[in-house]
């Protein structure tokens, strides 16, 4: 299950440094915070 949660948790941060660099819309990077937080709140459940 953390294996899992690590490879989520490094494709959302690929798409959020994605998303930046290409500056894309304010809500898709404000979206890629919000999943970022609460993937890194699902890290700590599990750990």
């Amino acid at each position: 299950m953390n294996e899992y949660l690590t490879d989520f948790f490094s494709l959302i941060n690929t798409l959020f440094v994605v998303g930046v660099d290409s500056k894309m819309d304010r809500h898709f990077v404000e979206y890629g915070v919000y999943l970022r937080c609460h993937v890194e709140g699902l890290n700590a459940t599990f750990l």
